[in-house]
Parts: C-alpha cells; sequence; structure tokens
C-alpha cells in the first residue's frame, strides 16, 4: 500500500498496538521509511510500512502540522465554572473543614485559589511559584495541578504548598 505524508494508520496485527500520523516520507531509509509520530505517546518513530494499516487520513483543516502543534500544546486553564474546577473546589472547602489544623490551612488556600493563581510550592528543597490550575476531585497524595515556568503541568501533594504570590497574577 502506498502511504503519504498525513495518514493516520495502526499497526498490523502480530505488531506492538500504536495509532500513529506519518509526518514525513523517507524514501532513502531503506525498510524504515515512514517517520511517524504515536499519537498516545507523543515518541516520533520510523516505521515499516508493512506493519501498518491505513484507517483515514489528516484532512485539510486538521493536517500534520496541526495535529502536531495540538499534541504538543499545553493544557489551557480551566474556567472557574468548568465542572473540574468546581468539584475541586468543592473538595477543598470540604477538606479545610474537616481535617486536622496544620493542613486545614492549605486546603483553605486551595479553595480560595481560581485558576492562573501563583501558588509558592517546595520540591526537592527548592521554593517555586507555579500557575494554580484546579483541584483534583479525588486522590490522597496527589490533590492538586499547577504549571510550572516551563509549561508543563505537574500534580502536587498538598504538603508542598507553602503559600500564595497574590502579587503576581499571569
Amino acid at each position: 500500500m502506498d502511504f503519504k505524508k498525513g495518514d493516520i494508520c495502526i499497526c498490523a496485527r502480530g505488531w506492538s498496538a500504536g495509532c500513529y500520523v506519518i509526518t514525513e516520507m523517507l524514501p532513502d531509509n531503506g525498510k524504515y521509511c515512514c517517520s511517524t509520530l504515536h499519537l498516545v505517546t507523543n515518541k516520533h518513530y520510523q516505521l515499516d510500512p508493512a506493519c501498518l494499516i491505513k484507517i483515514g487520513e489528516a484532512s485539510a483543516d486538521l493536517d500534520v502540522a496541526a495535529i502536531l502543534a495540538s499534541v504538543h500544546a499545553p493544557p489551557s486553564l480551566p474556567r472557574e465554572d468548568s465542572e473540574v474546577f468546581q468539584f475541586g473546589k468543592l473538595r477543598a472547602e470540604y477538606e479545610a473543614y474537616n481535617v486536622a489544623s496544620p493542613d486545614a490551612a492549605r486546603w483553605r488556600l486551595l479553595a480560595t485559589a481560581k485558576p492562573g493563581d501563583m501558588l509558592v510550592v517546595s520540591t526537592r528543597g527548592r521554593m517555586n511559584c507555579v500557575k494554580f490550575h484546579n483541584v483534583l476531585e479525588r486522590g490522597e497524595k496527589f490533590v492538586f495541578l499547577a504549571e510550572e515556568s516551563s509549561g508543563k503541568t505537574f500534580r502536587y501533594p498538598l504538603s508542598s504548598l507553602m503559600g500564595t504570590n497574590r502579587a503576581t497574577k499571569a
């Protein structure tokens, strides 16, 4: 089968599972002439066309460049009226009134934080300012999501929360 840039493929039976988009055809590369992007792991691979089954192709609206951009785009901040944010806020308010006093102050801080507020966290002995996203609806160890200055979003434990930096709002 002839493949071209923009084809969306899955691996054939007998090969490791995966869903890929062909980002480039490499005719001089011998057997592994399809340069692909794994749509789940976001890793690049050079694959043999014999292992691929075409299931679709990128449209004019969503070409290879748009697929790559959407895969690499950082997650957006939740809106204050979103369900994810509201459930997290309710959890933080509940925990603020039902836990022992050292953690209650941290839960109150999370209950009043809005998406985009800058929080101070301590990780591996370093103090960092992070952009708050939302409180997670459940979980014992990691309780909130925040974005570091690098643009990556991480889950943080309650014990890492040191305070807020109200002076800087992104």
